[in-house]
């Protein structure tokens, strides 16, 4: 649920990791295209909180994410 007013955004950047409510097919209206934005978090952190990822920024900084 959206509450007013509500940004309906062309593009979304968010960074590290992409956020679950920003992957929520609701959010898409709102949210437009998303990228993920390298901030050089360091992989012992995310293995320090049990996420498991794989290296998404060997190519770019910048990524889109498709849902």
């Amino acid at each position: 649920m959206a509450y007013a007013p509500t940004i309906r955004a062309a593009a979304t950047m968010t960074l590290a990791l992409p956020k679950k409510g920003l992957l929520n097919p609701q959010a898409a209206t709102f949210v437009g295209d998303l990228y993920v934005a390298d901030i050089s978090v360091p992989p012992e952190l995310y293995t320090k909180l049990g996420i498991t990822i794989p290296l998404l920024f060997a190519e770019s900084d910048l990524i889109k994410v498709t849902r």
